[in-house]
């Protein structure tokens, strides 16, 4: 979880509590030593505190292996708009939770990704 709201992180690992292994990451390099180690990745970036921009997320992406899934969560309706004025697509593959989901509906999200 790339979050520098603890309490978030907190909520999202309460949410997924006995169903996956929460590691919170402060940096992109973090995020590439923790992929590192994990069997299978699900990224989710806290798009209201995020510890990694998209826009890095993004430089990222040639780096990450195959099948490290990535999940935004809050993330603001304009991202597609500020992105393509950068010249800059958002990933297809990539999971937009809205600016109310809860970290519920995130780990539900989390969970339908892990099957």
């Amino acid at each position: 979880v790339a979050s520098v709201d603890p309490r978030g992180v907190q909520e999202i690992g309460l949410a997924l509590s006995g169903v996956a292994t929460i590691e919170p990451v402060t940096d992109a390099l973090s995020i590439l030593e923790h992929l590192e180690r994990a069997d299978m990745s699900i990224i989710v970036v806290d798009c209201r505190r995020p510890a990694v921009s998209i826009e890095t997320l993004i430089s990222l992406a040639p780096e990450l292996r195959d099948g490290v899934r990535i999940v935004l969560w809050g993330e603001r309706f304009n991202l597609e708009s500020r992105m393509a004025a950068m010249g800059i697509p958002v990933p297809e593959e990539w999971v937009c939770c809205g600016p109310d989901a809860s970290a519920e509906d995130v780990a539900d999200v989390v969970k339908v990704l892990m099957e």
